[in-house]
């Protein structure tokens, strides 16, 4: 761990990088037809008037071209949810640029959209994998999408209405692909667009933000030959040791806390996590690495139908890691209410303000 005076000297968080990935979650062919797919759920949105003649039919097939009428409408409707901003000029240049961006142009995009189709598990990638496949035949995108020219190839009006068929679909599956990508593009669009954040007020970095240290944790080096020595028959690592905890999160840190502070040193307890370690210097992780770090799956674990998604923590601390500074106070009324009618009485108690604090 850093010392505590390489870490008063930060003014901002240590960078993170992406994890590292095996490979490509899914085939070229397939990647270039789910990168229509995003570029169809969040399209480039530009005025008609703005583009020159020789590249007005160009873009048409992969841009939104709005009259300046509806384009204006369309600002409009942002500004509501953008911060007050003084320069007006400015923000103006920011909503354009953040009206025109493409998801097929933004490598942090897909880095990050490959990030979370790496998480994904086994059985749901094949489906994903024989979907885009489909959509990039003619007879798969005709059956799918009732053209038969493959996705990819079609222009984004084409596509748009794509999106809205599988929406209204009176097939389960359908509205289940809608539901998924459209999800996974927002969540991701939303999280990488380099004018999200200038434009909501969102600061990446908390102005007050101060480095602090942790705790020392000490981790097992499997990958260091000079600490543990695999077994020369089955070329695996042996550990002796009384007790295994699987994960890291709330319930296994409560129970290696109680199992430590109760048999010291007599007993040998080892924690696994899958999940990778940051320590206090490296929060708060930026939006994009965020998702791919943290949070199970790239923070994207959805229902069958795709109609709910669940965020889960997958890092050394767990869900705790994630949530302890996001977490509000339980609420007076509802702790009155656990305690007298449930008949729960720690939660009125000063021992549980303690631990909310």
């Amino acid at each position: 761990m850093a010392s505590e005076t390489a870490i008063s000297t930060l003014t901002m968080p240590k960078p993170v990088d992406f994890p590292p990935l095996a490979g490509d979650p899914v085939s070229p062919e397939s990647w270039k037809t789910l990168m229509a797919i995003m570029d169809a759920v969040a399209p480039s949105v530009q005025r008609a008037d703005s583009l020159s003649s020789t590249s007005a039919e160009n873009a048409r097939a992969s841009t939104v071209n709005l009259s300046n009428e509806d384009y204006q409408a369309s600002l409009a409707s942002l500004r509501q949810y953008a911060a007050p901003s003084e320069d007006g000029l400015k923000q103006q240049d920011l909503f354009e640029a953040y009206l025109a961006e493409r998801p097929s142009e933004n490598p942090v995009f897909e880095t990050v959209l490959k990030n979370i189709l790496s998480g994904i598990p086994p059985a749901k990638k094949r489906k994903l994998e024989m979907v885009l496949s489909l959509l990039g035949t003619r007879g798969g995108s005709l059956l799918l999408t009732g053209y038969v020219t493959p996705l990819s190839s079609l222009s984004i009006s084409d596509r748009t209405k794509i999106l809205h068929s599988w929406r209204t679909s009176a097939l389960y599956a359908l509205r289940g692909l809608f539901n998924t990508f459209t999800s996974v593009c927002k969540l991701v669009h939303a999280r990488t667009s380099a004018y999200h954040s200038p434009l909501t007020g969102f600061p990446t970095i908390p102005p007050s933000w101060v480095a602090n240290a942790s705790f020392p944790y000490e981790f097992l080096d499997f990958s260091s030959s000079s600490s543990f020595t695999p077994n020369n028959k089955t070329g695996t690592i042996e550990i002796d040791t009384d007790i295994v905890i699987i994960g890291s999160g709330c319930g296994a840190g409560v129970v290696t806390h109680r199992l430590a502070s109760t048999f010291g040193r007599n007993l040998r307890v080892l924690v696994l996590e899958k999940g990778r370690h940051f320590d206090a210097s490296h929060f708060p992780l930026s939006q994009e690495v965020g998702l791919s770090s943290l949070m199970e799956g790239g923070g994207v674990i959805e229902t069958e139908d795709g109609s709910i998604t669940v965020t889960a923590g997958a890092c050394f601390g767990g869900g705790g890691t994630v949530n302890w500074s996001a977490s509000l106070q339980t609420q007076h009324f509802v702790r009155k209410e656990w305690a007298q009618d449930r008949k729960l009485p720690f939660f009125e108690t000063e021992a549980f303000q303690a631990c909310l604090d």
